[in-house]
């Protein structure tokens, strides 16, 4: 039911089927509090420069 990826360190890490991530999101969008934090704990994150003008012709996701 959940599949596991690599994060930046080399570790494995668990990530919940999208099914699971749904209902929460659901959850969420009903009003219950979420702690992203603890879902997110394992997680590295880091900022990245984006364009501010949409005429950069280079596509980011986000």
């Amino acid at each position: 039911m959940s599949r596991r990826i690599q994060n930046t360190n080399g570790e494995s890490l668990k990530v919940p089927d999208l099914s699971a991530m749904q209902s929460l999101l659901e959850l969420y969008i009903q009003g219950a509090s979420i702690d992203w934090n603890d879902l997110y704990r394992h997680c590295f994150y880091r900022k990245v420069a984006l364009p501010t003008y949409p005429f950069q012709r280079q596509r980011y996701w986000i």
